[in-house]
């Protein structure tokens, strides 16, 4: 008995159906952890020697924003102590729309979760700015990095405030 190509095509349709079925209603993934970045494993080195609170990060978030000479129009706190800064540089070079948030932990060894980052990417992306910063006192989780490559958004740590807190 030959086989024709519709045979065929039926038994291939029928063991991807059955295949999908199997790996759908197996045991579940586990969770992963979030876990932070690489380069801030070792904490001890990123320690304040007193404490920042939202002053301090909004006084470092005015200095990097006048560095570049972007002059800050308006400003807007959520309920938890997040802050953003917006501002507009009339620069012909690096002009247009940029957004700092800055988040002070609640505690040394915050990780921020990823959709965090992707909810700061969006507004970004959807308000046409020209670059957002995000700046934190604790730390980023570790897929945070790569959810930022494609869009114009700057990601601060506690290592890096810590470094421009010092300069």
């Amino acid at each position: 008995m030959p086989y024709n190509i519709f045979y065929i095509a039926f038994i291939a349709i029928a063991l991807g159906i059955v295949l999908a079925l199997l790996t759908r209603f197996g045991k579940p993934a586990e969770r992963a952890q979030v876990l932070p970045e690489p380069a801030y494993e070792a904490r001890a080195q990123h320690g304040f020697t007193k404490p920042v609170g939202a002053a301090e990060l909004r006084g470092l978030a005015e200095r990097l924003m006048a560095r570049y000479q972007i002059t800050i129009e308006s400003e807007a706190e959520s309920g938890d102590g997040d802050f953003y800064l917006m501002g507009e540089s009339q620069d012909p070079v690096i002009g247009g729309h940029y957004v700092v948030h800055c988040h002070v932990a609640a505690e040394d060894t915050e990780v921020l979760p990823p959709d965090r980052i992707l909810a700061f990417r969006d507004f970004v992306k959807a308000q046409g700015m020209t670059r957002g910063i995000f700046i934190t006192t604790g730390y980023f989780a570790k897929e945070s990095r790569f959810l930022v490559e494609d869009a114009p958004v700057s990601l601060l740590s506690r290592g890096d405030v810590l470094n421009l807190m010092s300069s």
